[in-house]
């Protein structure tokens, strides 16, 4: 399952037909109020039990679609892919990525293309993956050596050590820092990946263009 935002449709344009279906919604939250309290995965999919497989929902005044169809999603991933690879702009991914500097978040162009083929000949093909090799050769050594000295029946917790692998790789050969010390005095690795994951979550007014500068004001959006 997964979720598409979509963009506003122009006013001048005449409204699209064959609009996948919409739970009733409320004034203002929209469906907000159908996907809190619990998982947001388990909630959309018990909607999806009653609207389809297709169905589209708002959070705030902001239109989603969601998909949890594996034909459908082939469609979208993979038939429909040019139609679908560009994501919506938000204030959000704005700020963090620069306006729009990267490549996971900038919008579909020819300037995209040629930064991700640069990316792919340069960083990640198969010499230059080959010789960061001996890092996560080191870094799988480390954790079996580690889970080695474990007593018997001590409880590990390997999803959170799989974690601190990938991000130690990542660090070393993206940065050429080590994770677990930190980039800086006081502030660690994690530290600035939580930030971008609060950043990522969103401004409430990308959702809410009502009262949204407010919200981030008071919870301290506007100050991360």
């Amino acid at each position: 399952m997964f979720i598409l935002r979509t963009r506003r449709p122009n006013k001048s344009a005449i409204a699209a037909p064959n609009l996948p279906p919409t739970p009733p919604k409320f004034p203002i939250i929209g469906n907000l109020h159908q996907v809190l309290g619990k998982p947001r995965h388990q909630a959309l999919w018990q909607l999806s039990k009653q609207y389809g497989p297709i169905m589209q929902i708002y959070i705030g005044s902001k239109p989603f679609v969601i998909i949890s169809s594996p034909a459908m999603a082939k469609q979208v991933l993979k038939t429909q892919d040019h139609i679908f690879c560009s994501r919506p702009p938000s204030k959000a991914t704005q700020r963090l990525t620069y306006n729009y500097l990267d490549i996971a978040f900038s919008p579909q162009s020819d300037h995209r293309k040629e930064k991700r083929k640069i990316l792919a000949s340069d960083f990640l093909g198969p010499k230059i993956t080959r010789s960061f090799n001996h890092v996560l050769v080191k870094e799988v050594e480390s954790m079996v050596s580690v889970l080695s000295s474990q007593p018997s029946n001590t409880e590990v917790n390997i999803s959170k050590m799989l974690l601190t692998l990938v991000k130690e790789v990542v660090c070393k050969v993206g940065f050429g820092k080590n994770y677990r010390e930190g980039p800086m005095k006081g502030s660690s690795w994690e530290d600035i990946l939580d930030e971008a994951v609060v950043l990522l979550n969103g401004s409430s007014s990308d959702n809410f263009p009502w009262f949204g500068e407010v919200l981030d004001i008071v919870s301290g959006w506007n100050g991360n």
